[in-house]
C-alpha cells in the first residue's frame, strides 16, 4: 500500500511539474513571469509587439544620432542598420546588449502595437531583399528605401493605423529620438516605459 501511495504522489507531482512547465515560455534572457510572458532582462516588464527601441549608442551623422528597432514577438526586432545594409530580424536581448544605453517606449494600444508588429515582419518578409537604405524624406512611402526610424514610423502608420509624431507633414526626416523626445507623444499614446543604462 505504501508502494502505491508513494507511486501516486510521485505521479502526481510529475503530472504537476509538466503543466506548469509547458505553460511557462523561456528567452534568451531567461526572464518569465508567472504566466509564462517574457519579461525585459532585470525587470518586471513584459515584452510587448509593437515596443519601440531607441538608443543613443548609435550614430550614422552628426546630426543623426541614434538608433530605433521594432518589437515583433518575445525573441525579436525588425530594424535596418544604415548604409550597405538591408532589413534584418535581430534577437531581442542581442540587442540590448549591443545598445546597452537604450529606452522602450510603448503604445497605449496593445492590438494597435501588436498590428504595427505584424506589418513589421510583412514588410521584411515582402521588402527587405528590394528596399534600401536612405534618409529620404518621403515618409509614407515605403516601396523604394527605408531607414531605421522610418521603419517603425512606417509600421505604425501602415500596419496600426496610427498617426505618430509629423503625420500632418509630407516630406520630412523621423529621427530615432522623436519616439521619446516630441512633445506629441502623449497625445497619440506613446510612452516611455524603460530606460537602460546612463541616458
Amino acid at each position: 500500500m505504501k508502494k502505491l501511495t508513494s507511486f501516486l504522489i510521485l505521479s502526481i507531482f510529475l503530472f504537476t511539474f509538466a503543466i506548469v512547465s509547458s505553460a511557462a515560455t523561456t528567452d534568451s534572457d531567461g526572464g518569465t513571469g508567472p504566466g509564462g510572458d517574457v519579461k525585459y532582462k532585470n525587470t518586471n516588464v513584459s515584452v510587448t509587439p509593437g515596443d519601440i527601441l531607441v538608443t543613443k549608442d548609435f550614430q550614422i551623422y552628426n546630426d543623426f544620432p541614434g538608433h530605433s528597432a521594432i518589437v515583433v514577438d518575445s525573441n525579436t526586432v525588425v530594424e535596418i542598420l544604415g548604409y550597405g545594409y538591408t532589413m534584418q530580424k535581430s534577437n531581442l536581448q542581442s540587442w540590448l546588449n549591443d545598445y546597452p544605453n537604450a529606452k522602450v517606449v510603448r503604445l497605449n494600444d496593445s492590438a494597435k502595437a501588436a498590428k504595427a508588429a505584424k506589418w513589421a515582419v510583412w514588410y521584411y518578409e515582402n521588402y527587405a531583399s528590394k528596399v534600401k537604405y536612405s534618409i529620404d524624406s518621403k515618409i509614407a512611402a515605403y516601396d523604394t528605401y527605408t531607414y531605421c526610424s522610418k521603419l517603425v514610423w512606417d509600421a505604425y502608420y501602415f500596419g496600426g493605423s496610427i498617426s505618430l509624431p509629423y503625420a500632418d507633414k509630407v516630406n520630412i526626416i523621423i529621427q530615432p529620438y522623436d519616439f521619446v523626445l516630441n512633445p506629441s507623444n502623449s497625445a497619440v499614446g506613446l510612452k516611455t516605459i524603460l530606460t537602460f543604462g546612463n541616458w
